[in-house]
């Protein structure tokens, strides 16, 4: 064998293990150019978008897409089925949105959590000696997004604290459904000879009526002088009264300048204090002239 034949025969598999290497090296440039074109070049979304209950939602493409945004103009975002208040996210869940890009069309996933404690205002109470309470009265505000509210003592040696006369300052957990919660002070005085059942029976400051009716001028056609409790009303004779009287003709307590106007409908309302105690009743009636009045007596 000659030196060139040599030569050529030791050269040859160098050759070849070069064009391979160059061929492997074109194949992965490809590739990572189709991934990286594919990525920032075609229409992918992030995997999944995370928001905290109470959040504004974003409008943003760029917040909800991983390509590259080439012109914002060629986006649509549908954010349909995502509850929202004032573009503020307010239950908790994981919902769907989508996005259009010129003729693609995919679909991600939104997840509203809730991680925060709920936001607490206590008041402190005053109850008569043995008086039983609802430890929810300590509550004044409970701003969350996972309500209800639920309240528990936090030791609850001090649910009986009411058995004996004194000033008493324990701890209250105020939690969501979620499991959130923040741990409250509140102070507890028990006194001999008091009420605090009285008192909120005392109180006849108008609060809110049902059914709620914006026109109404605060006239009643019954006034109590103490609040009675909604279930005790069938044994309350005024009431019983107002009932007889709704079902007789009412149109003796129209005014003169609708005397000859009739009745087409009429509606009793219940008036309450703060504390859900009935403190009077309204009657509303609707004429065939289709004006609403409030009746007096």
């Amino acid at each position: 064998m000659s030196e060139e034949e040599f030569y050529m025969e030791d050269e040859n598999p160098k050759r070849v293990k070069y064009i391979c290497m160059a061929i492997l090296i074109l194949i992965t440039l490809f590739i990572v150019a189709f991934i990286y074109y594919r990525k920032y070049y075609t229409l992918n979304l992030k995997e999944s978008i995370i928001y905290e209950a109470g959040d504004t939602i974003s409008r943003d493409i760029s917040d909800y897409v991983i390509s590259r945004i080439v012109d914002e103009k060629d986006y649509s975002l549908n954010l349909n089925g995502i509850p929202l208040d004032d573009d503020i996210l307010t239950t908790v869940g994981e919902y769907t949105y989508k996005i259009k890009y010129k003729n693609i069309t995919k679909t991600g996933k939104l997840v509203v959590e809730d991680t925060s404690a709920p936001v607490v205002t206590t008041q402190d109470l005053t109850v008569g000696v043995g008086e039983d309470y609802d430890i929810a009265e300590f509550l004044l505000t409970c701003d969350d997004y996972s309500k209800p509210c639920a309240v528990e003592y936090e030791d609850e040696g001090d649910a009986t604290r009411q058995e004996r006369a004194g000033i008493y300052s324990f701890d209250i957990v105020v939690s969501d459904n979620l499991g959130n919660n923040v741990v409250k002070t509140v102070r507890l005085t028990v006194r001999e000879g008091y009420s605090r059942e009285n008192e909120k029976k005392s109180d006849l400051t108008i609060d809110h009526i049902e059914p709620a009716y914006d026109d109404w001028n605060n006239e009643m056609i019954l006034s109590y002088t103490q609040g009675v409790d909604e279930n005790e009303l069938d044994d309350d004779l005024q009431y019983s009264d107002l009932l007889d009287m709704a079902s007789d003709d009412l149109s003796i307590y129209l005014p003169s300048e609708y005397a000859y106007n009739q009745i087409v409908g009429q509606e009793l309302i219940y008036v309450y204090n703060k504390y859900n105690y009935v403190i009077g009743f309204a009657m509303k009636v609707e004429l065939d002239n289709g004006v609403s009045l409030y009746l007096t007596r």
